[in-house]
């Protein structure tokens, strides 16, 4: 809905695509927010269901249903159904790690396969962004952070294995950030799909629900 709103009203003055690889589509939610939130209803195009600038893209819940959902976003791209005066300005993959859950990565076969298509996608969509000047958002899941010498996690033994998971490797620290840097319900975590991953995103944004209720 941020991608509709004029610039003016720090939007991008477009439409968005929106994949979606697990559950239902969040529409419920996007109508509770143009029925209620301050800063987006007044500012949304006026004489159009804002829904209609919101493309949205169910794929099979593999990694060859996300690969061909993307690549079928050219022609979106490529000819607006909104017309060029509201072209794709945001790209959304919710999430960028379901689709690879059920691929065998446990050999080296199936560990370069999913490499391979890992760098497919980040290739692909740092093309849509360049070519066409836009955004690409996707979540990710994370998982926790373990120490394979003691098979530790969670209460007791995350805080050892979570720092020995980063001293131990530099590179970690970098990609990931310090140990203690990425918690979820109180334990150490890391962002799924591992290093390979890890560089092919330009910027990171770490959500986590903390239990603080603020009332303004």
């Amino acid at each position: 809905l941020a991608a509709q709103l004029p610039p003016s009203a720090g939007g991008l003055g477009g439409a968005a695509v929106y994949i979606h690889t697990e559950g239902r589509a969040p529409m419920q939610r996007l109508k509770q927010i143009i029925a209620t939130h301050p800063g987006v209803a007044p500012n949304l195009p006026q004489g159009h269901d804002p829904l209609d600038f919101v493309y949205l893209v169910k794929t099979l819940d593999d990694a060859d249903g996300l690969w061909n959902a993307l690549a079928s976003c050219a022609a979106v791209l490529g000819d607006p159904p909104a017309g060029a005066e509201r072209p794709v300005r945001l790209i959304i993959v919710d999430s960028i790690s379901s689709p690879f859950r059920e691929m065998d990565a446990s050999d080296r076969a199936g560990l370069n396969d999913r490499s391979g298509m890992l760098w497919r996608i980040s290739a692909l969509l740092k093309e849509y962004a360049h070519r066409h000047d836009l955004a690409v958002v996707l979540t990710n899941h994370v998982a926790d952070a373990v120490d394979n010498t003691d098979g530790k996690s969670g209460a007791g033994g995350s805080s050892r294995s979570h720092n020995l998971f980063f001293n131990s490797v530099p590179r970690m620290r970098r990609l990931y950030g310090p140990p203690g840097d990425l918690r979820s319900s109180g334990r150490p975590v890391v962002p799924s799909l591992g290093v390979l991953w890890a560089n092919c995103v330009n910027t990171r944004i770490f959500l986590s629900r903390t239990g603080t209720v603020r009332q303004s």
